[in-house]
């Protein structure tokens, strides 16, 4: 019995140390420079708005947020980079859709999207939309879609990486539409954009926020959008139901994630300071300019949104037979 007492005591004392050495971290947080990673390549949606974040935040922090590219596999280096890092929040991942669908992209992703990672709190929305360049014979997506079926696997889709939203689409109209156009990874929205620009590739489901700039400037050529209704911002491009492709409904988003075991009150910090940065007029106009709609969600907020549309979604890549990497 004093065998036990002693052990309950010691593990008592160890668990207040613990608890205390936890509190003293996020008291002094932070302490030296942060990393965002990006785990795309420079020049899209997710590189733009981890690079708006980083700047402001250093301020809010008082300390360099330094953003890091990191791309490859789909953005899977980057994430499982930070999901093995130390769980001090010095070290963050913006992620985007494909995050949710990594249990059906990989055999073996060698991370758990539900525990490896901890939300701080979902950024953005963006819509899907369907371009083409600007020079392209296709006027319509009937147009598209005749050729394809003219020509099977002729046609190609741009993407913004495998599982990407991007990717998701591209499979979903060959499924609905019964054709085949051949699939063209790429490591980020903006090299897959300045590829369809000069017409090295047919056509890309693009992410608004980063081809909208594009679009504007006469260099692609939107001719659906994956959305329930028309775009405020485009209110001459049908949505993909108009198109002839019912509940053909597919969005982008960003979100900010560390490593789980990651103290709670560093979270709420982070999650806190981004969001205050978010809901600034300024940061709104900017997203607003990009085609996006904020969220600024709170950790579990965010933390349902990935359970709930990860069942959503790996189930849709599995129907439109989107296969395991390795």
């Amino acid at each position: 019995m004093c065998i036990l007492r002693s052990l309950l005591m010691a593990l008592s004392v160890f668990m207040v140390g613990a608890a205390a050495t936890t509190a003293r971290a996020a008291d002094n947080f932070p302490s030296k420079p942060l990393r965002y990673i990006v785990p795309f390549a420079p020049g899209g949606a997710t590189d733009l708005v981890g690079r708006l974040i980083g700047e402001q935040l250093s301020g809010k922090l008082g300390q360099q947020v330094v953003v890091e590219n990191r791309s490859g596999a789909g953005g899977l280096i980057g994430t499982r980079f930070v999901a093995h890092s130390p769980p001090d929040g010095y070290t963050m991942v913006g992620v985007t859709f494909n995050y949710l669908v990594y249990p059906v992209l990989f055999t073996n992703p060698g991370i758990d999207i539900l525990k490896d990672l901890a939300p701080v709190t979902q950024i953005v929305t963006y819509p899907s939309i369907l371009v083409v360049p600007t020079n392209s014979p296709y006027k319509s997506v009937k147009d598209l879609v005749e050729d394809a079926k003219k020509n099977p696997g002729k046609l190609t889709y741009a993407t913004s990486g495998v599982g990407t939203a991007s990717h998701i689409a591209g499979e979903l109209l060959n499924r609905d539409a019964g054709i085949k156009i051949t699939h063209v990874p790429y490591r980020g929205g903006g090299p897959a954009n300045i590829d369809v620009i000069a017409g090295h590739v047919t056509m890309h489901f693009a992410n608004l926020g980063s081809s909208i700039q594009y679009i504007r400037g006469g260099q692609l050529r939107p001719l659906a959008v994956a959305t329930a209704k028309r775009l405020p911002g485009f209110p001459d491009v049908p949505t993909m139901e108009e198109s002839g492709f019912p509940d053909f409904l597919v969005n982008e988003f960003q979100g900010v994630l560390v490593p789980a075991a990651t103290p709670p009150a560093i979270v709420a910090r982070l999650n806190k300071e981004i969001v205050g940065i978010l809901r600034t007029p300024e940061m709104q106009e900017k997203f607003e300019s990009m085609g996006g709609q904020l969220v600024a969600s709170s950790p579990a907020e965010f933390a349902a949104f990935i359970k709930s549309d990860s069942a959503k979604w790996t189930a849709v890549a599995k129907d439109a037979g989107i296969k395991p990497l390795e």
